[in-house]
């Protein structure tokens, strides 16, 4: 196939757009969600609403890049993939009446994420083998409440959220680190042969005939997520974009008629 190179510009703005709000944005945004966030008697918040709500204004706009390239050896065909997600701008604005909130590279508590994911698989094909390895990663972004970010710029005019300076502190940093993580597949497809139907016998052969299973690992190396603290609560203190599970096995069986 040789090489193909792919570049996408995007800018999307709604209306009424349907999204999720974090915890910490309906809790902060309470006089405009009424009904959201329930307080006992002494005022102390016993239950939070994070069904899908309706934005007045979301605006999204960023970069998707691509290459494939392939090439046939004797050892097969390899063939690599890699994506490039930009995050530019990520603004939300949940009332008529309030200023828009640019969340791209802030905390997803703050309904944002990193300005940058991307991933690369390599994969390898010959006769009725193939094998790949994808590399994921994802950019840092800011901590919760952090200079500059939606919550700081909604209550404490830009400067650090006076909320987040537990968080902050906590965390050692103003910032989440970048992550990466690998993964690994092996699969085989079975079919009619010669070596296949003496192995299986005529039965067996056809049971087989179609069938193509694949053995994969998620997260090779065992790797932790970076601490973030905001998440003490919901995922151990971890950021969101890993798996607390850390290594993973999967196993899957396809069979075609």
């Amino acid at each position: 196939m040789g090489l193909r190179l792919n570049a996408e510009y995007y800018k999307i703005e709604q209306f009424d757009a349907v999204t999720q709000p974090s915890l910490q944005v309906v809790v902060d945004n309470e006089a405009i969600l009424p009904g959201r966030v329930t307080r006992n008697s002494s005022g102390v918040i016993t239950l939070v609403d994070v069904s899908f709500v309706n934005l007045y204004h979301l605006e999204t706009e960023g970069w998707d890049l691509s290459a494939d390239y392939s090439v046939q050896t004797g050892a097969g065909r390899f063939s690599l993939h890699a994506v490039e997600s930009i995050m530019l701008h990520l603004k939300t604005q949940f009332s008529k009446t309030l200023p828009e909130y640019d969340a791209a590279g802030f905390a997803p508590t703050e309904n944002g994420g990193p300005k940058h994911k991307s991933n690369v698989t390599l994969t390898w094909d010959w006769r009725k083998w193939t094998a790949g390895w994808t590399t994921r990663y994802f950019g840092s972004y800011k901590q919760f409440g952090a200079a500059g970010g939606p919550s700081s710029l909604q209550f404490t005019n830009g400067a650090v959220d006076r909320r987040a300076r537990d968080y902050v502190g906590a965390q050692g940093s103003d910032t989440v680190d970048s992550q990466m993580y690998h993964d690994l597949f092996v699969g085989y497809a079975f079919g009619k042969t010669a070596y296949e139907s003496r192995t299986w016998g005529a039965a067996g052969s056809k049971l087989m005939d179609g069938l193509t299973v694949q053995f994969g690992l998620r997260n090779v190396f065992n790797k932790a997520a970076p601490l973030d603290v905001a998440y003490l609560d919901t995922n151990y203190a971890l950021s969101p974009f890993g798996d607390i599970r850390l290594r993973t096995y999967w196993l899957a069986l396809k069979k075609s008629f």
